[in-house]
């Protein structure tokens, strides 16, 4: 018996198309009543045992999705994939007894808007109803091939060829969003691209008041972009291995690259020279600040395994909003868990090859 439904046994042993979920087993006389009963949980005889996304030869998105039939019958299933409740792909599947096999799901769109997690979930059917699941939070960063390296100084006049995220800007700010006044305070969109050695990444704020932070020791408190970069996938949710880095204009007018220890933050400390690559430029009269980093993927990010990024971007307009600590926040990709001790943040891809625009 399950949510009202009661379905009579036949025989001592459970219908082998019998949906996964918890029931109440009971033995009842013939007037109904019951003098027995005990609570059953019900699992499928496959196992969706893990999810990892890639890209094809393509750079087109797949899901690979490992499945374990631990009966010793030959399982035929409809395997279905949802983000935000929307139906992404939908294909049968075989899993031979007492086997584990990985299958391909291609996607043709990923309907991710750049802001929070969303529910990523596959489903196995079978002839009796839901048989198997696998649901965590999920987001994407893909960082296309670059056509050739950008120079690092600011300018963006070498990403005319990137594809360029949307604007981001009030219905995006997620801390002090009452003090937002529009997209020219404070609104923004970034730009991913790689080769073989460095993940480059490009941000175009605008801000009407450029105010960094006045202490070097948090330059979080003011304008700044953080970025965090996750290895050691749990193949949940989170990824357990975090670097957070911090990067704002310094009262010189240069580039002030850090390294945050801890979250909630307890200190940072500044890079060596030349081991993250970062140039800031602003524009007072355009009311427009640039951000152009290059990220070494050798010392940062894993070959062959899943990695993550979060990126947020902070501003403030004055001392008092500096001091006490009430910047705006506008997360990209699931953004940056400085403050919450949250890692869940996007799974990063690199392209293998270039992109025609």
């Amino acid at each position: 018996r399950r949510d009202g439904f009661t379905r009579i046994l036949e025989k001592t042993s459970l219908p082998e198309d019998i949906a996964i979920g918890g029931y109440e087993l009971a033995a009842v006389d013939m007037s109904g009543n019951t003098y027995e009963c005990m609570l059953l949980e019900v699992c499928g005889a496959v196992e969706i045992t893990s999810v990892e996304a890639r890209l094809n030869d393509a750079n087109k998105l797949s899901f690979w999705v490992g499945l374990k039939n631990v009966s010793d019958k030959n399982r035929n299933l409809r395997l279905n994939c949802f983000y935000d409740g929307k139906s992404l792909n939908s294909m049968d599947v075989a899993v031979p007894p007492f086997s584990t096999k990985m299958v391909e799901m291609p996607v043709a769109s990923f309907p991710y808007q750049g802001t929070a997690p969303e529910k990523l979930r596959f489903e196995l059917q079978g002839e009796g109803g839901l048989q198997g699941v696998n649901e965590r939070a999920f987001t994407l960063a893909q960082a296309e091939r670059a056509i050739q390296r950008p120079q690092i100084d600011g300018r963006l006049d070498d990403w005319d060829n990137a594809s360029w995220s949307r604007v981001f800007a009030g219905e995006s700010v997620t801390y002090q969003s009452k003090r937002h006044r529009g997209a020219k305070d404070f609104s923004v969109r970034y730009a991913l691209s790689s080769d073989e050695n460095f993940l480059y990444l490009a941000f175009e704020v605008r801000d009407d008041v450029s105010h960094p932070s006045d202490n070097p020791q948090k330059p979080w408190l003011g304008d700044a972009v953080a970025l965090v970069v996750g290895r050691d996938f749990d193949g949940n949710e989170e990824f357990k291995f975090c670097k957070y880095l911090m990067f704002a204009l310094g009262s010189d007018g240069k580039a002030v690259v850090k390294q945050v220890l801890g979250t909630p933050p307890k200190g940072c400390f500044e890079l060596d020279s030349g081991e993250v690559d970062c140039a800031i430029r602003r524009d007072d009269v355009a009311g427009i600040t640039i951000y152009e980093i290059a990220i070494p993927r050798k010392t940062y990010f894993g070959e062959g395994e899943i990695n993550g990024i979060g990126m947020s971007v902070y501003d403030a307009d004055t001392s008092s909003e500096v001091k006490d600590d009430v910047h705006r926040d506008i997360p990209l990709n699931g953004g940056v868990p400085l403050f919450m001790g949250n890692k869940i943040f996007s799974t990063l891809l690199f392209h293998s090859r270039g992109v025609q625009h």
